[in-house]
Order: C-alpha cells, then structure tokens, then sequence
C-alpha cells in the first residue's frame, strides 16, 4: 500500500513539475533559413524575381532584410544555418502582433502564452519546424496579426500597401 501511494504522490509530482516548468529544447530543431521560408509561407511575403536561385544564405538574407525594411529587424545578423530559438521565434511574433514595448525575449513569451498563441518554452531553446508553425499558424495568432494590420490600405501583410511597419514585398523601383 505505501508503494502505491509512494508511486501515485511521484506521478502527482512529476505532473505538477511538467506544468510548471516550461518545455526545453525540441530534437528536430529547425534553422534559420528554414524559418524565412516558414514565414514567407505563412505571411504570403512576396520575394523578389529569381530568389529560387539564391544561395540558403543570400535567401535567408533577402527575406531578414524584407521583415527588417518592415520594421521587424530581429532575423538580420543571425546565420542562415544557425538554429532558431524560441526567444528569437518570440521576438518576431510578438512584433507581428504589434508589439512595441521593449521587452525581453522571456517577457514576449509569457506575453505570447498568457494569450495562448505558443506554449510556454524557454527563450533559449531550440525550435522545431512542428513548434514554429503551429505558433505561425495558431488561430488566435493569426487573428491577432490580422488586428494589428487592420485599417491599412490592403489589409493582407504581404501587400506593400499594407504599412503598420509590418512585413511586406519590397515595394518595385518604379524610377526606371
């Protein structure tokens, strides 16, 4: 009998422990590159012409260059083959939801749980492709992006109409 509760008061532990702690690092992690072309996908950004043909490092550089233009810097001095944390994950969601309080990677996390668009994880961790874009394409998050782009001209973050200092396409060189 005190094996059982021993075992029941160990188990009752373990899950008070795993709701407490935040998930580590995911064993797929995805790299950096991998992410641009998740949010490429996701927010419809239109790349320029013969972007196919770029390297994974000058892809991943046109795409950190396309968000920084649009306000949102966080990918641009990281390496295309680094891997992606959920700080950095963090940072980018929270600016597409219009955040613009200086937080840290953490406070943007706990911002980003308490209204359920990711799961709570530490900001050093590795993410999967899996994690990425079950955040990226969450309902809530996707309605909240959606409100932080209402009322510009367009609406869809993708357009360069779409202002907000949110991504877009780089607008075409009409000078020529």
């Amino acid at each position: 009998m005190s094996k059982l509760l021993s075992s029941s008061i160990i188990s009752i532990m373990l899950v008070a422990l795993a709701l407490v702690y935040p998930v580590t690092a995911e064993p797929n992690a995805i790299t950096n590159v991998e992410f641009a072309e998740l949010l490429v996908n996701v927010l419809n950004i239109e790349l320029p012409a013969g972007t196919e043909a770029l390297s994974d490092q000058e892809y991943y550089e046109v795409v950190a260059n396309i968000l920084a233009s649009r306000g949102i810097g966080f990918l641009v001095d990281l390496p295309a083959s680094g891997t992606m944390t959920a700080g950095t994950l963090a940072d980018v969601a929270y600016a597409l939801v219009g955040g613009t309080d200086n937080l840290t990677s953490n406070q943007k996390i706990d911002y980003l749980v308490i209204r359920t668009f990711m799961e709570n994880v530490d900001a050093n961790s590795t993410v999967s492709l899996t994690f990425a874009s079950d955040t990226l394409n969450n309902p809530a998050f996707i309605d909240a992006v959606a409100e932080a782009y209402e009322g510009t001209e367009g609406g869809d973050i993708g357009d360069p109409l779409a202002g907000g200092g949110g991504p877009g396409p780089i607008p075409e060189d009409t000078a020529s």
